[in-house]
């Protein structure tokens, strides 16, 4: 981002993220420099016929029907740089499979 005055967006669901994440990462947004000046809850939703086929569902013990509700929900995020930016990394980011399968994950909290 350029300085104060430009936007960007990004999207968050529940799938990937508890409260408690989310709170982290609005923190880090803000620490960052930007304020958080919308948040359309269930902005984009996803059908699993959409994603991938139910080539599998041939091969289940019992019928499976695909589903008829939204598998994945996300909230987009509108954000607004109004400091100079601070980032919190700097140079290449190397997300491992620790980053997503933490603790929470796991279900070891």
């Amino acid at each position: 981002m350029r300085g104060p005055g430009a936007a960007g967006y990004f999207g968050l669901s529940y799938l990937e993220a508890s409260w408690r994440k989310w709170r982290q990462i609005q923190q880090g947004i803000l620490d960052m420099g930007f304020a958080i000046t919308d948040m359309l809850s269930a902005f984009q939703d996803y059908l699993l016929e959409d994603i991938v086929f139910l080539d599998w569902a041939h091969m289940a013990p019992a019928p499976v029907k695909e589903p008829d509700i939204p598998f994945y929900v996300s909230t987009v995020y509108r954000l607004e740089m109004v400091e100079e930016p601070r980032p919190l990394f700097f140079g290449w980011v190397e997300f491992e499979q620790d980053f997503y399968y933490d603790e929470e994950f796991c279900g070891k909290e």
